[in-house]
């Protein structure tokens, strides 16, 4: 037994590849962020341990920095001291010219010992602005090699600065930002982050990054190594801000990762690593509990990036939150612990609070010795005469660009026509600040030819910093000239520039290339008409053709729906519509009935009432089930007797009959018996998992008898999907003394295990018998014992056989979760959970689900101004409306100005007791299988 315990600490100690080895060299209580001096002291961050978010927003001043010293020379910090305190949520820092550069929101600040005696005695903010709503305030912070200090922001934090000039630079979205090490000249680089965490620079100045959220999870993948580049906007947030040239060119990642929580990033130059190391870059990964190393490739001007564990652990309380060189050559591993829990659900019963600390990778072969790798350089201070001799290589271009002299644009020209790719891409990104009208012919040329999204993403924005929102007919042939038109990416290039000119782009020249038979080039005509409610004339032209269709192909549905509801406001738009609905074709009307759910008009046009009217007598089944989900979403009132008519029909649909009462127990909560008794039957475990959730969601809201409550409560009893916490406000009206009655049943429903909070019980806890109340009272410390006696079936199991239970009827897990392109889209996708959540974190979700939210799928309640209560998941939102999704995968949609009152819910949208629906051995294989999904 005691060996059995050594070997299990031994694994749970973090692990390197043969060859290495890796050691605890400090303690250090929640570090976060680390960086060097020129003497090769170690300065950290640490947290307090509390609410990050919180103590970001309400400017809790608890974190400190603290230096550590390795007098000896053995590779272990034996001594360390506060070097600052008094700091907000520090998440980067810097060291330059005998400074410590310290994010310190909403300041940037540098600290300086002046006495020497290890403790920081002056603190000058020397940048403000910074949003501290959140946990993507400022972070990041490194030097560049044009000696220029870069940082990173997410959103909704983002930043306001005042420049030179009195305006304001300002943005919501994550951005990688840079100013001059007095703080002065603060520019955006690029934007369109969640969150962007740290960069390196490489040796001809491009730059990669750490990015959490790059995409919506699809297939389990979400974060990314990105390529930075200039005016570079990313596709997960838009542009909201100040405005900055816009080239609408996606630029993809370096190489995607599962929900791992990318921290903190380093190259590594050193000697003491094997050769093939050098140059790799090195991620903090939070989630996961690794390193990783990745192995960068040229893929023509960008990378691919080939990505290897290199330090990983089986214990569910380390969590690397940054990675860096030590002057020895060795790697410091920043183990952050685990206090950090919001937006990452992470155990929070168990609440180890593990304080983490800092660990030292080395090399235990003979020292490999030879080159470092090369540096990332810049080289600034030259004259522009010296850099254009040092052409094509990327580093002069570079340094150009910052200069931004048009003398040099004809030789930059002239590089664009001679270079292979990175020298093309170096030359493109100096012509956005030293070319000159003349420079455009070359950029065209570029365009036209063979390239990347990177390489035209930069060629854009050169020609975009060339016309500087002037139009410049010299630079942009045959614009007029319809015989005679240029390359579709040269023609995409030209119309994206003349949209961001002055005059501008006019309607009428965007159709032809709305009408295009490049499908990038249509994309782009469409994204530029959206963004010009005016040009509805346009808009008409083009959408009418495919309204007049009786099938539509997948591209033409797509366009179609993203015209309607851009213009969703003009008249001839809105006819249109109401005409196609009259026609016979079934995908047309299917899909401009699925495009009114995504509209915020204030109310809808008669004639498109008629038209659903008429639907929801149609002979189709498609079109009829369509009509009442349009009409549910929209909670439109009018049809509120025909849906009452349908849901009663027992010859329709059972899906459309579930639509329909959805849709009408928010106003007519008092059911007839044929619903009730049909809302009820639909309970049952015999049916599919979306069946008996979209039927609770709708008995929730209804006003039931006591038989009625009672015939409800009787179904949840060992129906693991069916929570009795949803007619919880029924029960507070439940008669109190029947022996067999709705109260009584509840009771019993918590004897076996049902653990409603007091909070979440309200008036209903002074109701139940006293033996129940005590079983709530205990249930806190009830749940690390639950816990621990599960804890053994995280060991054993089949994924095979766990992938069934995943999938079948007893908790029907595939009805909201997707593995892969199977599975529901109401919870977070499960293909990689595996590599981001610990098998304890992976328990504590399924047995109390409520204990931890993942980021994006927190519930709300809305309180609407007609006096409902809605809940569920914000499916999608915009200025103007929220789209609430609930367990069952149906939406509805809310204009934000009839919402009273949105907030978030304490109880998650996922049922509790999935576990009492197993057997110990069902549910080892689905822990077995969830911890195989990597």
């Amino acid at each position: 037994m005691i060996l059995s315990v050594v070997l299990l600490l031994a694994l749970q100690e973090p692990q390197v590849p043969d060859g290495f080895r890796i050691d605890k060299v400090a303690e250090s209580t929640f570090p976060m962020f680390a960086t060097f001096d020129e003497l090769g002291r170690l300065y950290v961050t640490e947290s307090s341990g509390g609410d990050l978010c919180i103590e970001l927003r309400d400017q809790v001043r608890k974190c400190v920095v603290r230096r550590f010293e390795d007098k000896d020379g053995d590779g272990v910090y034996e001594t360390s001291v506060v070097f600052a305190e008094g700091l907000t949520p520090s998440m980067g820092l810097a060291w330059r010219d005998g400074k410590l550069y310290v994010a310190d929101p909403p300041a940037l600040v540098t600290l300086e010992d002046l006495d020497g005696d290890g403790k920081a005695d002056r603190r000058t903010v020397i940048l403000s602005g910074f949003g501290h709503r959140d946990n993507g305030s400022l972070h990041g912070l490194t030097f560049g090699p044009d000696g220029l200090l870069y940082m990173t922001t997410g959103q909704p934090d983002g930043y306001v600065f005042k420049q030179k000039d009195g305006t304001l630079l300002k943005g919501i979205s994550g951005a990688l930002l840079r100013c001059k090490p007095d703080g002065s000249d603060p520019e955006v680089v690029a934007r369109g982050f969640e969150n962007l965490v740290e960069v390196v620079f490489l040796p001809g100045g491009d730059i990669v990054g750490t990015c959490n959220w790059y995409q919506k999870p699809a297939g389990g993948i979400r974060d990314a190594l990105v390529h930075l580049v200039d005016g570079g906007l990313y596709p997960y947030v838009p542009d909201q801000g100040t405005r900055l040239p816009n080239t609408d060119v996606l630029i993809p990642p370096l190489a995607l990762f599962p929900a791992v929580a990318l921290s903190g990033l380093a190259r590594y130059h050193g000697t003491a690593f094997p050769e093939a190391l050098r140059g790799n870059l090195f991620s903090a990964q939070h989630n996961s509990r690794k390193v990783q190393r990745h192995v960068l490739a040229r893929n023509g001007s960008t990378y691919t990036a080939e990505s290897v564990d290199f330090v990983t652990s089986e214990n569910p309380d380390f969590h690397p939150s940054d990675v860096l060189e030590a002057p020895d050559g060795s790697l410091i591993v920043v183990d952050t612990g685990a206090w950090y829990v919001q937006h990452c659900p992470t155990g929070k019963i168990r609440n180890s609070r593990a304080p983490g600390g800092i660990y030292r990778v080395r090399f235990t072969g003979p020292r490999p010795g030879g080159k470092r790798a090369e540096q990332a350089r810049i080289p600034v201070g030259l004259s522009p005469e010296l850099l254009v001799k040092w052409l094509p290589d990327p580093a002069a271009s570079r340094a150009l660009a910052r200069i931004g002299k048009p003398e040099a644009a004809p030789a930059l020209a002239a590089l664009l026509k001679s270079g292979d790719a990175p020298q093309r891409l170096g030359a493109a990104e100096a012509l956005a600040t030293c070319g000159t009208p003349d420079s455009l012919e070359a950029i065209w040329e570029a365009l036209a030819g063979d390239l990347d999204p990177i390489l035209e993403h930069a060629l854009i924005h050169a020609a975009l910093g060339i016309t500087k929102g002037k139009f410049l007919l010299k630079g942009i042939p045959y614009v007029y000239v319809d015989h005679q038109r240029p390359a579709p990416r040269v023609r995409k290039a030209q119309i994206i520039i003349l949209d961001q000119s002055e005059p501008g782009l006019k309607p009428e020249q965007l159709l032809t290339e709305l009408r295009s038979q490049d499908p990038d080039l249509r994309r782009t005509a469409l994204k530029i008409l959206q963004r010009h409610p005016d040009w509805a004339t346009v808009a008409a032209q083009t959408a009418e053709p495919w309204l007049r269709k009786l099938a539509l192909s997948d591209d033409e549905r797509a366009s179609l729906l993203g015209i309607v509801v851009a213009f969703q406001t003009d008249s001839r738009i809105q006819e249109f519509i109401a005409a196609a609905m009259k026609r016979e074709g079934i995908s047309t009307r299917v899909a401009l009935m699925e495009a009114m759910t995504e509209m915020t008009l204030p109310s809808l046009p008669a004639a498109w009432k008629e038209g659903l009217g008429a639907a929801l007598s149609d002979l189709h089944p498609e079109v009829r089930l369509q009509a009442v989900r349009t009409i549910a979403t929209l909670r439109l009132k009018d049809f509120d007797d025909r849906l009452a008519e349908l849901s009663e029909r027992e010859n329709e649909t059972l899906p459309l009959r579930l639509e329909a009462l959805r849709a009408l127990v928010g106003r007519r909560p008092v059911l007839s018996t044929t619903s009730a008794q049909f809302l009820i039957g639909q309970l049952h475990p015999e049916h599919e998992a979306t069946v008996r959730l979209a039927a609770a969601e709708a008995l929730s809201r209804a006003t039931l008898g006591e038989m009625q409550l009672r015939a409800a409560l009787r179904m949840t009893h060992g129906n693991s999907l069916i929570s009795p916490s949803i007619f919880l406000p029924q029960l507070s009206k439940a008669e109190p003394d029947r022996p067999d009655g709705a109260l009584q049943m509840a009771a019993e429903s918590i004897r076996l295990g049902w653990r409603p909070s007091k909070t979440e019980l309200g008036a209903v806890f002074t109701r139940l018998p006293e033996d129940v109340r005590k079983l709530i009272e205990k249930s806190g410390e009830e749940q690390q014992a639950r816990l621990a006696q599960f804890e053994p079936l995280l060991k054993g199991g089949d994924p095979a056989r766990g992938r069934e239970v995943f999938a079948g009827k007893k908790v029907a897990c595939a009805t909201c979760h997707s593995v892969g392109t199977q599975g529901g889209k109401v919870g977070p996708d499960l293909t990689k959970v595996g590599a981001t959540r610990a098998g304890r974190d992976l328990l504590e979700s399924i047995v109390f689900p409520s204990s931890t939210f993942a980021q994006g799928y927190e519930p709300y309640l809305v309180l609407t101004q007609d006096g409902n209560v809605l809940s569920g998941l914000i499916a999608r939102q915009s200025a103007d409306a929220v789209a609430l999704r609930d367990a069952s995968g149906a939406e509805v949609l809310l204009r934000r100005d009839r919402i009273r009152e949105m907030k978030r819910a304490e109880k998650s949208v996922m049922p509790e007791g999935l576990e009492r629906a197993m057997s110990a051995d069902e549910f080892r294989d689905l822990l077995a299988f969830l911890q195989s999904l990597k």
